[in-house]
């Protein structure tokens, strides 16, 4: 049964969960303060699964450091607390899990880099459009969410 599964539409699901979860924490926190992070966070999460389903590199790789990254900081405070883990943790326990089995697909799995490999050379042409238009908008971001930093660190 376990030769039937498809990891590319696992990991492709999985980060769908994980996008859910993290609009989830928005609901969830968004009466307590600093929801900037965790609302650009939900955004960077809603971007993976659709970089995935275009087959793009860049956000299979940059996206699979991002779960990494993001289940440390969710595991951190339960860990570093040293009390026992209350029911709201175990919601941080379960979607930090989900993202180090997510990141371990997209990083390991010789039979995802297969099939993602076999999706991107016979996907049709309107996902090559969509997936160039991804990367250029991924990296007009980060040029505009830079050039931000600078002005606010050159008005100080």
């Amino acid at each position: 049964m376990l030769d039937k599964l498809s990891h590319y539409r696992a990991a492709l699901y999985c980060a769908s969960l994980i996008a859910l979860g993290n609009c989830l924490l928005i609901a969830l926190t968004a009466f307590q303060g600093n929801t900037v992070g965790i609302i650009s966070t939900s955004i960077v999460s809603l971007v993976i699964p659709v970089g995935i389903w275009l087959a793009s590199n860049l956000v299979r790789f940059v996206g699979a450091a991002f779960m990494v990254l993001w289940a440390g900081m969710l595991l951190w405070p339960i860990v570093s607390s040293g009390k026992a883990p209350t029911l709201p943790s175990l919601f941080f326990i379960l979607l930090a899990a989900l993202n180090l089995l997510t990141a371990a697909i997209l990083l390991l799995s010789r039979k995802f880099a297969t099939e993602f490999a076999d999706e991107r050379k016979n996907q049709p042409k309107y996902k090559t459009y969509l997936r160039r238009g991804l990367v250029a908008g991924i990296i007009g971001a980060v040029v505009i969410a830079t050039a931000n930093d600078i002005k606010h660190l050159l008005s100080n």
